[in-house]
């Protein structure tokens, strides 16, 4: 059935002031509760935060774990002031003050990663970062796409253990990482470094 948009329509002024107060409104919210995370959590060596957003995560974290020592890195997706400019405008006040706080975060942090050179460049040009390693954001080459005898014999293991009856129209995406495609995190080989990563999409 199709449903029709909400017919909920501000004006004006009150439009704005409406969107405002409910964006500082979740703003305040989603700091504290950062922050109480932060707080209760054993002291990590590094802490890794992805940008966007820049506010409030980076600036809840910095001030909650630097202080403790603890060794900051910012990883570069993208530039948030640059999103926002694009719903308020090149010029608007909000605008000019994420650039702001994102370019004297990125001074000031332990190390910047970016997901391309171009974002680097643009980071060591405009911000006057030191330097910003380039991480390219694409799967390790441990991750190999497997081929249909493969496929067949991860279903059936996958569905046996999960004791579901398995059938010739159940399939396996080709995506889908192989039963030998396992790393050092994740065999329990290697002892994980004191981290702590927060991020909007993982």
């Amino acid at each position: 059935h199709r449903l029709d948009p909400a017919t909920l329509r501000l004006r004006g002024g009150f439009k704005g002031a409406t969107y405002a107060a409910a964006g500082l409104f979740d703003a305040a919210r989603l700091s504290f509760r950062l922050w109480r995370i932060l707080r209760t959590l054993p002291q990590p060596d590094l802490v890794l935060v992805q940008n966007p957003p820049h506010f409030p995560t980076i600036l809840v974290a910095w001030r909650s774990l630097h202080r403790r020592g603890v060794r900051f890195v910012i990883d570069w997706h993208n530039l948030g002031y640059t999103v926002l400019r694009t719903r308020l405008g090149r010029w608007h006040p909000a605008v000019r003050l994420a650039r702001w706080l994102e370019r004297r975060d990125a001074r000031r942090v332990n190390a910047n990663l970016c997901v391309s050179r171009g974002l680097a460049a643009f980071l060591e040009s405009r911000f006057d970062v030191d330097s910003a390693r380039v991480l390219y954001d694409r799967p390790a080459s441990v991750f190999t796409p497997m081929d249909r005898s493969e496929r067949e014999r991860f279903r059936q293991a996958l569905f046996g253990r999960l004791g579901v009856h398995a059938t010739k129209k159940t399939s396996i995406s080709p995506s889908t990482p192989s039963r030998g495609s396992r790393n050092a995190f994740a065999d329990g080989k290697r002892r994980a470094a004191g981290g702590f990563r927060i991020s909007s999409s993982s």
